[in-house]
């Protein structure tokens, strides 16, 4: 069987987005709220609640391993890569550390 390679700069579309998939990854054209927070997929909105209901629970911030387990994902790079998503649009702040996740407004 003949399997046709494409280039990656040809596959538009499949192509890895950094954005962790999340649309075009730009957010300086996007609507904002009052606090400068651009809206959410439906995906991070969940995120962004779990994070909510881990602290009002635990009192501190989930780890992406804990926001990994929780969604079912197999690795903790897709709650990095949430995690970032949330961050450019302004909905958590990080610090360095593995529990320094905070709600933006919050």
């Amino acid at each position: 069987m003949n399997v046709m390679k494409i280039p990656r700069a040809s596959r538009g579309h499949l192509a890895r987005r950094s954005s962790g998939g999340c649309g075009n990854g730009r957010t300086e054209d996007a609507p904002r709220d009052t606090l400068g927070r651009v809206s959410l997929t439906s995906r991070q909105l969940q995120v962004l609640e779990f994070i909510r209901s881990f602290v009002g629970g635990h009192g501190w911030p989930p780890t992406c391993r804990e926001i990994s387990t929780a969604f079912g994902w197999g690795n903790r790079s897709a709650a990095k890569n949430h995690l970032d998503v949330l961050v450019r649009k302004r909905w958590l702040v990080r610090g360095t550390g593995a529990r320094t996740i905070r709600i933006q407004g919050e």
